[in-house]
Protein backbone atom coordinates (compact mmCIF):
# COMPACT_ATOMS: atom_id res chain seq x y z
CA UNK A 1 0.00 0.00 0.00
CA UNK A 2 1.11 3.51 -0.81
CA UNK A 3 0.36 6.94 0.57
CA UNK A 4 1.00 10.50 -0.56
CA UNK A 5 1.91 12.74 2.36
CA UNK A 6 3.78 15.97 3.13
CA UNK A 7 6.07 13.87 5.39
CA UNK A 8 7.70 12.62 2.18
CA UNK A 9 8.83 16.09 1.15
CA UNK A 10 11.91 16.32 3.44
CA UNK A 11 13.24 13.00 2.17
CA UNK A 12 12.46 13.94 -1.43
CA UNK A 13 14.21 17.28 -0.99
CA UNK A 14 17.21 15.59 0.63
CA UNK A 15 17.48 13.09 -2.22
CA UNK A 16 17.22 15.77 -4.91
CA UNK A 17 19.69 18.11 -3.23
CA UNK A 18 22.22 15.35 -2.60
CA UNK A 19 21.91 14.11 -6.16
CA UNK A 20 22.32 17.59 -7.63
CA UNK A 21 25.37 18.35 -5.51
CA UNK A 22 26.79 14.92 -6.38
CA UNK A 23 26.44 15.78 -10.06
CA UNK A 24 28.34 18.99 -9.40
CA UNK A 25 31.06 17.35 -7.33
CA UNK A 26 31.60 14.34 -9.59
CA UNK A 27 33.69 16.19 -12.22
CA UNK A 28 35.86 17.57 -9.38
CA UNK A 29 36.58 14.22 -7.74
CA UNK A 30 40.27 14.41 -8.69
CA UNK A 31 40.74 17.38 -6.35
CA UNK A 32 41.88 16.80 -2.76
CA UNK A 33 39.03 15.03 -0.97
CA UNK A 34 36.82 15.09 -4.07
CA UNK A 35 36.35 11.33 -4.39
CA UNK A 36 35.45 10.95 -0.70
CA UNK A 37 32.97 13.82 -0.91
CA UNK A 38 31.38 12.15 -3.94
CA UNK A 39 31.06 8.92 -1.93
CA UNK A 40 29.52 10.87 0.95
CA UNK A 41 26.90 12.46 -1.30
CA UNK A 42 26.18 9.13 -3.00
CA UNK A 43 25.57 7.53 0.39
CA UNK A 44 23.34 10.42 1.47
CA UNK A 45 21.33 10.14 -1.75
CA UNK A 46 20.87 6.40 -1.19
CA UNK A 47 19.81 6.96 2.42
CA UNK A 48 17.33 9.68 1.41
CA UNK A 49 15.73 7.53 -1.28
CA UNK A 50 15.29 4.67 1.18
CA UNK A 51 13.68 7.00 3.69
CA UNK A 52 11.45 8.41 0.96
CA UNK A 53 10.25 4.88 0.22
CA UNK A 54 9.57 4.32 3.94
CA UNK A 55 7.27 7.39 4.06
CA UNK A 56 5.36 6.21 0.99
CA UNK A 57 4.77 2.63 2.15
CA UNK A 58 2.02 1.90 4.68
CA UNK A 59 2.66 -1.73 5.65
CA UNK A 60 5.06 -2.82 8.36
CA UNK A 61 6.86 -5.21 6.01
CA UNK A 62 7.23 -2.47 3.44
CA UNK A 63 8.68 -0.06 5.98
CA UNK A 64 11.12 -2.71 7.23
CA UNK A 65 12.24 -3.35 3.63
CA UNK A 66 12.81 0.36 3.09
CA UNK A 67 14.73 0.59 6.39
CA UNK A 68 17.00 -2.29 5.40
CA UNK A 69 17.64 -0.67 2.04
CA UNK A 70 18.72 2.54 3.80
CA UNK A 71 21.50 0.89 5.74
CA UNK A 72 24.23 0.90 3.04
CA UNK A 73 23.83 4.69 2.99
CA UNK A 74 23.47 5.00 6.77
CA UNK A 75 26.66 3.06 7.49
CA UNK A 76 28.70 4.57 4.64
CA UNK A 77 28.15 8.27 5.38
CA UNK A 78 30.28 8.57 8.56
CA UNK A 79 33.09 6.57 6.95
CA UNK A 80 32.98 8.75 3.84
CA UNK A 81 33.03 11.90 5.98
CA UNK A 82 36.16 10.79 7.86
CA UNK A 83 37.90 9.79 4.62
CA UNK A 84 36.99 13.16 3.14
CA UNK A 85 38.59 15.05 6.01
CA UNK A 86 41.73 12.91 5.86
CA UNK A 87 42.06 13.26 2.08
CA UNK A 88 41.40 16.99 2.12
CA UNK A 89 43.77 17.85 4.96
CA UNK A 90 46.48 15.31 4.09
CA UNK A 91 46.45 13.96 7.65
CA UNK A 92 47.03 10.27 8.48
CA UNK A 93 48.02 9.25 4.91
CA UNK A 94 48.67 5.72 6.14
CA UNK A 95 45.05 5.29 7.25
CA UNK A 96 43.82 6.92 4.06
CA UNK A 97 45.76 4.40 1.95
CA UNK A 98 44.22 1.61 4.05
CA UNK A 99 40.67 2.94 3.87
CA UNK A 100 39.38 -0.61 3.42
CA UNK A 101 40.10 -1.18 7.14
CA UNK A 102 37.06 1.01 7.89
CA UNK A 103 34.69 -1.12 5.81
CA UNK A 104 34.13 -4.21 8.02
CA UNK A 105 31.94 -2.33 10.50
CA UNK A 106 29.52 -0.81 7.93
CA UNK A 107 29.38 -4.07 5.98
CA UNK A 108 28.66 -6.10 9.13
CA UNK A 109 26.00 -3.66 10.36
CA UNK A 110 24.33 -3.65 6.92
CA UNK A 111 24.25 -7.45 6.85
CA UNK A 112 22.89 -7.65 10.40
CA UNK A 113 20.20 -5.08 9.55
CA UNK A 114 19.16 -7.18 6.56
CA UNK A 115 18.91 -10.29 8.80
CA UNK A 116 17.39 -8.55 11.83
CA UNK A 117 14.48 -11.04 11.99
CA UNK A 118 16.97 -13.71 13.07
CA UNK A 119 18.54 -11.87 16.03
CA UNK A 120 16.77 -8.49 16.60
CA UNK A 121 20.09 -6.73 17.32
CA UNK A 122 19.19 -3.65 15.29
CA UNK A 123 15.45 -3.34 15.97
CA UNK A 124 13.73 -5.16 18.80
CA UNK A 125 10.18 -3.99 18.16
CA UNK A 126 8.18 -2.02 15.59
CA UNK A 127 4.57 -0.92 15.32
CA UNK A 128 2.53 1.12 12.87
CA UNK A 129 1.12 4.41 14.06
CA UNK A 130 -1.49 6.53 12.28
CA UNK A 131 -1.51 10.26 12.89
CA UNK A 132 -3.68 12.73 10.97
CA UNK A 133 -4.03 10.29 8.10
CA UNK A 134 -0.31 9.52 7.90
CA UNK A 135 0.81 5.94 8.54
CA UNK A 136 4.15 6.03 10.28
CA UNK A 137 5.86 3.64 12.62
CA UNK A 138 7.65 3.58 15.94
CA UNK A 139 10.80 1.59 16.60
CA UNK A 140 12.61 0.25 19.60
CA UNK A 141 16.32 -0.12 18.87
CA UNK A 142 18.54 -3.03 19.83
CA UNK A 143 22.10 -3.01 21.22
CA UNK A 144 23.78 -3.11 17.79
CA UNK A 145 22.02 0.10 16.78
CA UNK A 146 23.38 1.88 19.87
CA UNK A 147 26.91 0.57 19.19
CA UNK A 148 26.78 1.70 15.59
CA UNK A 149 25.46 5.10 16.63
CA UNK A 150 28.48 5.60 18.91
CA UNK A 151 30.78 4.38 16.10
CA UNK A 152 29.23 6.86 13.65
CA UNK A 153 29.49 9.74 16.14
CA UNK A 154 33.13 8.83 16.76
CA UNK A 155 33.93 8.93 13.03
CA UNK A 156 32.10 12.21 12.47
CA UNK A 157 33.70 13.75 15.58
CA UNK A 158 37.17 12.60 14.53
CA UNK A 159 36.64 14.14 11.12
CA UNK A 160 35.56 17.42 12.70
CA UNK A 161 38.69 17.52 14.88
CA UNK A 162 40.96 16.71 11.92
CA UNK A 163 39.37 19.43 9.79
CA UNK A 164 39.39 21.94 12.63
CA UNK A 165 43.07 21.34 13.42
CA UNK A 166 44.07 21.76 9.78
CA UNK A 167 41.97 24.82 9.08
CA UNK A 168 42.94 26.71 12.22
CA UNK A 169 46.60 26.60 11.13
CA UNK A 170 45.83 28.64 8.01
CA UNK A 171 44.60 32.22 8.33
CA UNK A 172 43.15 32.07 4.81
CA UNK A 173 41.10 28.96 5.62
CA UNK A 174 40.27 30.05 9.17
CA UNK A 175 37.78 32.61 7.89
CA UNK A 176 36.03 29.90 5.86
CA UNK A 177 36.32 27.06 8.38
CA UNK A 178 32.78 27.62 9.67
CA UNK A 179 31.33 26.26 6.44
CA UNK A 180 33.23 23.00 6.67
CA UNK A 181 32.75 22.55 10.42
CA UNK A 182 29.05 23.54 10.47
CA UNK A 183 28.15 20.88 7.91
CA UNK A 184 28.85 17.75 10.03
CA UNK A 185 27.61 19.47 13.19
CA UNK A 186 24.32 20.05 11.39
CA UNK A 187 24.10 16.35 10.60
CA UNK A 188 24.84 15.29 14.18
CA UNK A 189 22.29 17.77 15.54
CA UNK A 190 19.60 16.43 13.18
CA UNK A 191 20.31 12.85 14.23
CA UNK A 192 20.29 13.66 17.94
CA UNK A 193 17.00 15.55 17.50
CA UNK A 194 15.41 12.47 15.94
CA UNK A 195 16.62 10.04 18.61
CA UNK A 196 15.73 12.17 21.63
CA UNK A 197 12.65 11.05 23.62
CA UNK A 198 9.67 13.17 22.71
CA UNK A 199 11.21 14.23 19.39
CA UNK A 200 9.14 16.81 17.47
CA UNK A 201 9.83 14.73 14.35
CA UNK A 202 8.69 11.24 15.37
CA UNK A 203 7.84 10.03 11.89
CA UNK A 204 10.97 10.90 9.96
CA UNK A 205 14.71 10.97 10.59
CA UNK A 206 15.99 14.42 9.49
CA UNK A 207 19.59 13.18 9.29
CA UNK A 208 19.54 12.69 5.48
CA UNK A 209 18.19 16.20 5.12
CA UNK A 210 21.05 17.35 7.33
CA UNK A 211 23.48 15.67 4.95
CA UNK A 212 21.74 17.34 2.02
CA UNK A 213 22.10 20.76 3.63
CA UNK A 214 25.71 19.91 4.41
CA UNK A 215 26.10 19.18 0.72
CA UNK A 216 24.81 22.66 -0.03
CA UNK A 217 27.47 24.09 2.27
CA UNK A 218 30.14 22.01 0.58
CA UNK A 219 28.83 23.21 -2.76
CA UNK A 220 29.29 26.76 -1.50
CA UNK A 221 32.82 25.88 -0.51
CA UNK A 222 33.43 24.51 -3.98
CA UNK A 223 32.36 27.78 -5.55
CA UNK A 224 34.95 29.47 -3.32
CA UNK A 225 37.53 27.01 -4.73
CA UNK A 226 38.50 26.08 -1.19
CA UNK A 227 39.13 22.50 -2.25
CA UNK A 228 41.85 23.75 -4.60
CA UNK A 229 43.70 25.23 -1.62
CA UNK A 230 44.53 22.34 0.68
CA UNK A 231 45.19 23.64 4.19
CA UNK A 232 48.88 23.42 5.01
CA UNK A 233 50.03 24.39 8.45
CA UNK A 234 52.71 27.00 9.03
CA UNK A 235 54.61 24.38 10.99
CA UNK A 236 54.71 22.07 7.97
CA UNK A 237 55.87 24.88 5.68
CA UNK A 238 58.62 25.89 8.11
CA UNK A 239 59.68 22.28 8.52
CA UNK A 240 59.96 21.57 4.80
CA UNK A 241 61.66 24.80 3.68
CA UNK A 242 65.20 24.15 2.38
CA UNK A 243 66.24 27.66 3.45
CA UNK A 244 67.34 28.33 7.01
CA UNK A 245 64.73 30.47 8.79
CA UNK A 246 65.34 32.24 12.12
CA UNK A 247 62.53 34.11 13.88
CA UNK A 248 63.93 36.71 16.26
CA UNK A 249 62.56 38.93 18.97
CA UNK A 250 63.27 42.64 18.81
CA UNK A 251 66.42 42.15 20.90
CA UNK A 252 67.80 39.66 18.39
CA UNK A 253 67.16 36.51 20.44
CA UNK A 254 65.92 33.43 18.59
CA UNK A 255 62.25 32.61 19.13
CA UNK A 256 61.89 29.87 16.53
CA UNK A 257 63.88 28.19 13.77
CA UNK A 258 63.36 25.40 11.30
CA UNK A 259 65.36 22.16 10.76
CA UNK A 260 67.41 23.77 7.97
CA UNK A 261 68.51 26.48 10.42
CA UNK A 262 69.47 23.85 13.00
CA UNK A 263 71.62 22.13 10.40
CA UNK A 264 73.18 25.45 9.45
CA UNK A 265 74.39 26.22 12.99
CA UNK A 266 74.76 22.57 14.09
CA UNK A 267 72.78 23.09 17.27
CA UNK A 268 69.77 21.50 18.91
CA UNK A 269 66.52 23.42 19.20
CA UNK A 270 66.89 23.61 22.98
CA UNK A 271 70.37 25.04 22.65
CA UNK A 272 69.47 27.59 19.96
CA UNK A 273 66.19 29.09 21.15
CA UNK A 274 66.65 32.08 23.42
CA UNK A 275 70.18 32.88 22.30
CA UNK A 276 71.15 35.95 20.23
CA UNK A 277 71.63 35.14 16.58
CA UNK A 278 75.14 36.63 16.54
CA UNK A 279 76.26 33.96 19.02
CA UNK A 280 75.48 31.21 16.52
CA UNK A 281 76.34 32.96 13.25
CA UNK A 282 79.42 35.16 12.59
CA UNK A 283 77.44 38.38 12.37
CA UNK A 284 77.67 41.51 14.47
CA UNK A 285 74.88 42.69 16.72
CA UNK A 286 74.46 45.75 14.49
CA UNK A 287 74.04 43.58 11.41
CA UNK A 288 71.36 41.46 13.05
CA UNK A 289 69.39 44.43 14.31
CA UNK A 290 69.95 46.90 11.48
CA UNK A 291 70.16 44.97 8.20
CA UNK A 292 67.68 46.48 5.71
CA UNK A 293 64.46 44.56 5.23
CA UNK A 294 63.17 42.99 2.01
CA UNK A 295 66.46 43.65 0.21
CA UNK A 296 68.41 40.41 -0.36
CA UNK A 297 72.12 40.77 0.34
CA UNK A 298 75.03 38.35 0.08
CA UNK A 299 76.85 37.52 3.30
CA UNK A 300 80.03 35.47 3.38
CA UNK A 301 79.91 33.51 6.61
CA UNK A 302 82.55 31.17 7.98
CA UNK A 303 80.55 28.20 9.25
CA UNK A 304 81.93 24.73 9.92
CA UNK A 305 85.40 25.99 9.05
CA UNK A 306 84.39 26.95 5.52
CA UNK A 307 83.37 30.33 4.17
CA UNK A 308 80.23 30.14 2.09
CA UNK A 309 77.98 32.65 0.36
CA UNK A 310 74.52 33.10 1.86
CA UNK A 311 71.77 35.09 0.15
CA UNK A 312 70.07 36.69 3.15
CA UNK A 313 66.61 38.25 3.33
CA UNK A 314 65.29 40.06 6.40
CA UNK A 315 61.60 40.70 7.06
CA UNK A 316 60.04 42.62 9.92
CA UNK A 317 57.35 40.79 11.90
CA UNK A 318 54.45 42.95 13.01
CA UNK A 319 52.01 42.43 15.86
CA UNK A 320 48.23 42.95 15.39
CA UNK A 321 48.66 46.66 16.12
CA UNK A 322 51.17 47.04 13.31
CA UNK A 323 54.19 47.52 15.57
CA UNK A 324 57.43 45.67 14.85
CA UNK A 325 57.58 42.64 17.14
CA UNK A 326 60.67 40.98 15.70
CA UNK A 327 62.54 39.97 12.58
CA UNK A 328 62.73 36.91 10.38
CA UNK A 329 66.02 35.97 8.72
CA UNK A 330 66.04 33.64 5.73
CA UNK A 331 69.44 32.29 4.67
CA UNK A 332 69.82 30.59 1.30
CA UNK A 333 73.16 28.89 0.65
CA UNK A 334 74.08 29.78 -2.91
CA UNK A 335 77.83 29.24 -2.66
CA UNK A 336 77.88 26.88 -5.62
CA UNK A 337 75.96 29.33 -7.75
CA UNK A 338 78.13 32.22 -6.56
CA UNK A 339 81.26 30.23 -7.46
CA UNK A 340 79.88 29.51 -10.92
CA UNK A 341 78.99 33.19 -11.35
CA UNK A 342 82.51 34.20 -10.35
CA UNK A 343 84.01 31.74 -12.81
CA UNK A 344 81.71 32.98 -15.57
CA UNK A 345 82.59 36.58 -14.73
CA UNK A 346 86.30 35.73 -14.93
CA UNK A 347 85.80 33.97 -18.26
CA UNK A 348 83.87 36.96 -19.57
CA UNK A 349 86.66 39.35 -18.55
CA UNK A 350 89.30 37.12 -20.14
CA UNK A 351 87.26 36.87 -23.32
CA UNK A 352 86.89 40.64 -23.49
CA UNK A 353 90.65 41.09 -23.04
CA UNK A 354 91.31 38.48 -25.73
CA UNK A 355 88.92 40.24 -28.11
CA UNK A 356 90.61 43.55 -27.46
CA UNK A 357 94.03 42.02 -28.10
CA UNK A 358 92.79 40.29 -31.24
CA UNK A 359 91.34 43.53 -32.53
CA UNK A 360 94.61 45.30 -31.78
CA UNK A 361 96.66 42.65 -33.57
CA UNK A 362 94.48 42.75 -36.65
CA UNK A 363 95.24 46.47 -37.06
CA UNK A 364 99.04 46.19 -36.69
CA UNK A 365 101.63 45.80 -39.40
CA UNK A 366 103.47 42.49 -38.99
CA UNK A 367 106.89 44.14 -39.44
CA UNK A 368 106.65 47.42 -37.58
CA UNK A 369 103.98 46.50 -34.98
CA UNK A 370 102.28 49.83 -35.63
CA UNK A 371 98.88 50.30 -37.36
CA UNK A 372 99.00 49.32 -40.99
CA UNK A 373 97.65 51.19 -44.03
CA UNK A 374 94.03 49.98 -43.66
CA UNK A 375 93.98 51.02 -40.01
CA UNK A 376 95.54 54.36 -40.98
CA UNK A 377 92.90 54.90 -43.65
CA UNK A 378 90.06 54.13 -41.20
CA UNK A 379 91.47 56.49 -38.55
CA UNK A 380 92.14 59.17 -41.13
CA UNK A 381 88.58 58.98 -42.41
CA UNK A 382 87.21 59.32 -38.87
CA UNK A 383 89.45 62.29 -38.06
CA UNK A 384 88.69 64.06 -41.31
CA UNK A 385 84.95 63.63 -40.65
CA UNK A 386 85.37 64.98 -37.13
CA UNK A 387 87.34 67.98 -38.38
CA UNK A 388 84.67 68.82 -40.93
CA UNK A 389 81.86 68.34 -38.37
CA UNK A 390 83.43 70.68 -35.83
CA UNK A 391 85.11 72.91 -38.43
CA UNK A 392 88.56 72.33 -37.08
CA UNK A 393 91.96 72.13 -38.77
CA UNK A 394 93.64 68.81 -39.31
CA UNK A 395 97.39 68.27 -39.64
CA UNK A 396 98.87 65.30 -41.47
CA UNK A 397 102.61 64.46 -41.33
CA UNK A 398 104.15 62.26 -43.99
CA UNK A 399 107.62 60.77 -43.44
CA UNK A 400 109.53 59.18 -46.28
CA UNK A 401 112.61 56.96 -45.89
CA UNK A 402 115.05 57.72 -48.70
CA UNK A 403 116.83 55.93 -50.12
CA UNK A 404 115.19 52.77 -48.60
CA UNK A 405 115.52 50.89 -51.89
CA UNK A 406 119.28 51.51 -52.04
CA UNK A 407 119.59 50.41 -48.39
CA UNK A 408 117.72 47.25 -49.18
CA UNK A 409 119.97 46.60 -52.21
CA UNK A 410 123.27 47.22 -50.45
CA UNK A 411 122.73 45.93 -46.89
CA UNK A 412 119.93 43.47 -47.49
CA UNK A 413 116.25 43.18 -46.60
CA UNK A 414 116.93 42.46 -42.89
CA UNK A 415 118.81 45.73 -42.47
CA UNK A 416 116.08 47.66 -44.24
CA UNK A 417 113.43 46.05 -42.02
CA UNK A 418 115.43 46.96 -38.90
CA UNK A 419 115.58 50.60 -40.02
CA UNK A 420 111.80 50.62 -40.47
CA UNK A 421 111.22 49.01 -37.04
CA UNK A 422 113.57 51.52 -35.37
CA UNK A 423 111.74 54.46 -36.91
CA UNK A 424 108.34 53.03 -35.85
CA UNK A 425 109.57 52.59 -32.30
CA UNK A 426 110.96 56.13 -32.27
CA UNK A 427 107.62 57.51 -33.47
CA UNK A 428 105.65 55.54 -30.83
CA UNK A 429 107.80 56.90 -27.98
Amino acid sequence: MWQLTPWSLPSLAAALISALVLARVWPLRARPGGWALAALLLAATWWSLGQLASTLLTTLDGKFLAARLQYPGITATPVAWLLFTLAYTGRAPGLLRRWALLLPVPVAVTVLAATNDLHHLVWTRAALSVHDGFTGWTLEYGPLFQVHRLWAYALVGSGILVMLAALMNSSWHRRRAALLIAAPLMVVAANVLYLLPGSPLPWIDPTPLGFALAGVLFSRVLTMELFDLVPISREQVMHDLPEAVFVLARNGRILDLNPAALRMVERTEEDAIGRPLWELIPMTREQVLELPVDAPIDLFLDLKGEERAWRTTVTDIQDPRGDTAGRAFVFHDHSDRWQVEQELRGLKDALERANQELERLTTLDALTRVPHRRAFARVAEEEIGRARRYERRLALLLISLDPLAELDATLGADAADEVIRSLATLLET
